[in-house]
């Protein structure tokens, strides 16, 4: 199998990151994960574990606040600009 291409329908590749918005904001240092299921189980955990998702005052898109790193928040990757 070639991971490269592999799309993961059921969830849980946390490791793919949606690229990180090129606004310097660091709301936008926790990008979620690529895939549709896994993005949606981390946005939720995320909001179960205290994190705001707060619109940036510079670029007015959404980024992250983080909270507690329990659950599928624990295997949140930072990114830096």
């Amino acid at each position: 199998m070639n991971r490269d291409r592999t799309t993961f329908i059921c969830g849980e590749d946390f490791s793919t990151l949606e690229p990180r918005d090129p606004c310097p904001n660091p709301l936008h240092d926790w990008p979620l994960p690529a895939g549709f299921v896994s993005a949606s189980m981390m946005a939720e955990s995320r909001l179960e574990q205290g994190w705001g998702n707060t619109s940036c005052p510079d670029c007015r898109e959404y980024g992250w606040v983080p909270g507690r790193f329990d659950g599928y928040a624990a295997a949140a990757i930072e990114v830096k600009p």
